[in-house]
């Protein structure tokens, strides 16, 4: 079993055993000596192989989202897996009292389920120019419908996803097939309400969900579903190439400028390409709820009425008794393969870096990479700070100083409210890489992916002392690599010191010794105080006799000393 201090942590190769039957982990294709795997927000998803071959996805939860009802929504989301796009509904949880679990607790509530080859729309998002040769006018088509006819079931069904985002949707372009991923939270009439709802993801939410239901309801998915399929269609657009976020392409709804911007700017384009699914799509955009949004079919309907190029037709594949799919999925069927499409040249901006009000380009002048680190001037122990590492290139360093002004809202003009550290990479434009703060006193957020593309990129990390680390300058060592190889690209230090602060700007040191000299100073007067009585008996002094001869003997003792150490010490010059 890869448990390490009853954490699981595996190795490629390595081999566990879940439910009686053995499974293999298997080795990053472009990382060999990484385990296959990819980290998202509620878990981390590893990539098995069993003794037949057949791949499968174990789903192992961060202890936030281990809860008990994981094991009743597997059992409810099973009776749907015959539905096209559901595949991932096939699933087994790990219970807690499985011997996997008992020895390696990590694994408690884990869910394994089959792999599914392909890349998210995330993956598509972040890097559009990866996938521009495969993604034209008739790909957009054709996978915009098949997203379509794999939500127009679940709509049939009665059930909602109720988290249509880029991360949850599973495409493959080679077969044009669409899968969902992220069931735990699906919605079925008749069952109870969790007690967290989801209110959609950023992008995606319908403007009015906060103050409504969210999405756990009969109507969740059709704002996302809309603006989703939309974004299918823009994609084989190469001007909406600069829209591409983690946040999809309109980077939110009609009530931010943002939102307002794009959509302005692309609906002409939907209208010539698809004129019933643009208004359609117009309809979900302006609308006030949930349920005044167009229904899945709808959608579909308005797509299935756009001629498809000659060479694909539609087929449902794998169509058993009853309606019942072997393997669900909807997809396009090639009759003839089509030609490629050559990948079209990244647009440049031409406006420089200052007074653009639309989204920046990348300035590609063949110039690496530089980096530039921000963080505070300490780390006080107990209080979580920020890092800001930002890639930039080489002109766009005011713009990097405005972003960490702004992040460490700087308002002195004389000093910074942060230390910067510059330096040089080799990194060029295109390149998907993994960034990681490591130090043996501090613990840091997670690593940050970044697409490098523009003219700056931004990953901000959270840094919190350990309890045990020293009250000293401590060595924060800085790591990219990039994630199609595992290889290292930048590795460099930086120095940081941490603080122990009793309260407000009083270090737990200095505070500790004032307090010791405090107390050592209380002691002796205590002391001179008990025996003033005995002195002024024994010599016939009065009280504050004893007292004055007191005092002149310490002063003298304090002044014979002073004038010792300057003369046995003199101050030496540099001279």
């Amino acid at each position: 079993m890869p448990c390490v201090g009853r954490r699981f942590k595996p190795l490629p190769n390595e081999t566990l055993v879940l439910k009686s039957r053995t499974y293999t982990i298997r080795p990053h294709p472009m990382a060999p000596n990484m385990p296959f795997a990819a980290e998202g927000r509620r878990a981390v998803v590893f990539n098995l192989q069993d003794g037949a071959g057949a791949k499968w996805a174990l789903k192992v939860f961060k202890s936030k989202y281990r809860v008990s009802s994981l094991v009743d929504s597997a059992a409810l989301v099973g009776n749907y897996q015959h539905l096209a796009g559901m595949i991932a509904a096939r699933r087994t949880v790990i219970a807690p009292g499985d011997e996997a679990a008992v020895e390696c607790p990590d694994l408690a509530y884990s869910t394994l389920m089959p792999w599914i080859e392909g890349n998210t729309w995330y993956d598509l998002l972040l890097n559009p120019a990866k996938f521009r040769s495969q993604y034209d006018h008739g790909a957009s088509l054709r996978i915009c419908g098949t997203f379509l006819k794999v939500m127009e079931g679940l709509e049939h069904a009665g059930i909602t996803h109720t988290d249509i985002a880029p991360g949850n949707v599973m495409l493959n372009l080679t077969t044009i097939n669409v899968q969902l991923v992220g069931l735990e939270h699906i919605y079925v009439p008749g069952i109870p309400e969790p007690e967290i709802k989801n209110m959609g993801s950023s992008g995606y939410q319908h403007p009015k969900a906060e103050a409504g239901k969210g999405n756990w309801c009969a109507d969740g998915d059709r704002y996302a579903t809309a603006v989703m399929a939309a974004e299918m269609l823009l994609f084989a657009n190469p001007d909406t190439e600069s829209f591409s976020s983690d946040s999809g392409l309109f980077g939110g709804d009609r009530n931010t400028s943002t939102g307002t911007q794009r959509f302005n700017a692309t609906f002409p384009y939907l209208q010539s390409v698809a004129p019933h699914f643009a208004e359609l799509f117009r309809t979900a955009w302006m609308s006030e709820t949930l349920d005044a949004c167009p229904l899945a079919s709808e959608l579909s309907l308005a797509i299935a009425k756009v001629p498809l190029p000659p060479t694909f037709r539609w087929e449902l594949l794998g169509q058993g008794p009853r309606g019942h799919t072997t393997q669900p999925s909807c997809v396009a069927v090639p009759m003839t393969p089509p030609s490629p499409r050559k990948p079209t040249p990244p647009i440049v901006d031409q406006s420089g870096l200052s007074g653009s009000s639309t989204p920046e380009q990348a300035r590609i002048d063949g110039s690496p990479y530089r980096i530039a680190i921000g963080h505070p001037h300490s780390l006080p122990k107990g209080i979580s700070s920020r890092i800001l590492v930002i890639l930039h290139h080489p002109n766009a360093f005011k713009k990097t100083k405005r972003i960490l002004d702004l992040d460490f809202k700087s308002t002195s003009k004389r000093t910074a409210g942060y230390k910067l550290c510059k330096d040089q990479t080799d990194l060029q434009e295109q390149t998907r890489v993994q960034i990681e703060l490591v130090s043996q006193a501090i613990d840091f957020s997670s690593p940050v992916t970044l697409e490098l593309s523009g003219s700056t990129c931004c990953a901000r990390f959270v840094a919190r002392p350990r309890e045990d680390s020293l009250v000293l300058n401590q060595t924060i060592k800085v790591l990219i690599r990039e994630t199609e190889s595992g290889g290292e690209r930048y590795s460099g230090f930086i120095q940081m010191k941490i603080t122990d602060y009793v309260f407000d700007h009083i270090s737990r040191p200095v505070f500790s010794r004032c307090m010791s000299a405090i107390l050592a100073v209380g002691s002796l007067i205590t002391f001179f105080l008990t025996n003033w009585g005995k002195l002024s008996h024994a010599f016939g002094l009065t009280t504050s006799a004893t007292a004055f001869v007191l005092g002149s003997g310490l002063f003298g003792i304090s002044l014979r000393d002073l004038v010792f150490q300057k003369r046995s010490s003199p101050i030496r010059s540099n001279g």
